[in-house]
């Protein structure tokens, strides 16, 4: 049951990982010979609860914040339980998790750790405080330019997780929408600008691109007939 299970030390250290009792054998030897003596149950090695602790990467950040979570738990814990309010994943039985928290707010998390000897719980109350920055509106189309009729996706690409967006299209169909990544149909040749205006708790930022979609012409349709004489 102990590691080393043998040693030829004099005074060896073992460590014993499993509850249970041991028998001890020591073989000692000189010119003479050897002899070996044995005790049974020597070692008694017991399983004590866990007591449950951790530590994180940061405590404090801004919207969308990623912490790692690092189990500190004494006594060998053999089993983990972790609940994240407001965070993704809400829960987790790994032992060192990675956590992501997408929105404003102070969150509890409680870690509960076991083995068989019993369970322990800890509960930390506000631990994680998240916060919104204004954001950053951007975006990108997956085509600016191209022949009547001409269908483009727009991407929503701003900064510091906006909550809700609002989009101009002149010229599209639709010519406005509240969608993240909305798809826009241009029936007209022209040239036409594009606005988005990102918002969160924070604030609002708008982006407006001028001439950012060209529709050209429609391509023509070649017809012809042959005479045959």
């Amino acid at each position: 049951g102990g590691a080393p299970s043998v040693s030829t030390q004099k005074t060896p250290t073992v460590t014993y990982h499993t509850a249970g009792t041991y028998a001890v054998a020591l073989t000692a030897g000189n010119a003479g010979g050897t002899n070996t003596r044995t005790v049974a149950g020597l070692m008694e090695v017991v399983v004590i609860p866990p007591e449950a602790a951790f530590s994180v990467s940061d405590t404090a950040g801004i919207a969308p914040f990623t912490v790692q979570f690092s189990d500190q738990s004494r006594n060998a814990p053999t089993g983990w339980q972790w609940s994240f309010e407001g965070g993704e994943p809400a829960t987790s039985t790994e032992q060192n998790p990675t956590v992501t928290f997408p929105k404003a707010g102070s969150f509890n998390v409680t870690l509960v750790v076991t083995n068989s000897a019993g369970n322990d719980v800890l509960s930390e109350t506000d631990f994680v405080t998240v916060e919104y920055l204004t954001p950053v509106a951007d975006f990108s189309a997956n085509q600016r330019q191209g022949p009547a009729p001409l269908s483009v996706t727009f991407t929503d690409a701003s900064q510091f997780a906006p909550q809700s967006w609002a989009w101009e299209f002149p010229g599209g169909t639709p010519a406005t929408s509240t969608q993240q990544n909305p798809q826009v149909q241009y029936t007209e040749p022209g040239v036409y600008p594009v606005t988005l205006r990102a918002t969160n708790d924070a604030g609002t930022d708008t982006l407006v691109r001028t001439d950012y979609i060209t529709v050209n012409l429609p391509l023509p349709m070649v017809e012809f007939a042959a005479d045959v004489t």
